[in-house]
């Protein structure tokens, strides 16, 4: 067998390192890169509130994830009452967030823990799963980031919420 020549495998291992950089998540050690990693998942970056995360941990391999927040938020959306927790955790994969762990959803008078968020409808939706009851809202609720106490409504004329 004939050696390969060594500027092809140069070409070669630029190929494989930039393959491999592409598909793998955005590096996320610091706050602001939450929006960038929901976004390479296919999530919308209003799953989080704005100026309150203050670090952000995430394991590519597992896809094991932890949000810590300075303050807990709550705020109403689309009728729906949230609270998130200073410390949100879970595992993030391709358009699906499972063992999440953090946020809640009041229904009933009852604060419940949303465990599951999918994107479903060829990410047309996003899927809310709490306890035994899931919640289907348009993606586009959440292309808007919300803020603590206002939710997606802070006196900008957004439609959804009346905090």
């Amino acid at each position: 067998m004939q050696a390969m020549p060594p500027t092809l495998f140069l070409l070669l291992l630029l190929a494989a390192v930039s393959a491999a950089l592409h598909s793998a998540p955005p590096a996320a050690t610091a706050a602001q890169n939450i929006y960038e990693v929901l976004k390479f998942y296919g999530f919308p970056p209003g799953l989080i509130p704005k100026d309150v995360v203050t670090g952000f941990e995430l394991n590519p391999n597992s896809g094991q994830f932890t949000v810590h927040m300075d303050t807990p938020c709550r705020f109403t959306a689309y009728n729906y009452n949230i609270q998130i927790k200073t410390q949100i955790s879970g595992v993030i994969g391709e358009e699906e967030i499972k063992n999440l762990h953090g946020v809640q959803v009041n229904i009933f008078g009852f604060w419940i823990d949303i465990r599951e968020v999918d994107m479903i409808e060829d990410g047309e939706e996003i899927e809310f799963t709490a306890g035994r009851t899931a919640v289907d809202l348009p993606a586009y609720y959440f292309f808007n980031i919300p803020q603590c106490g206002c939710g997606f409504d802070c006196g900008h004329g957004v439609a959804g919420d009346s905090s």
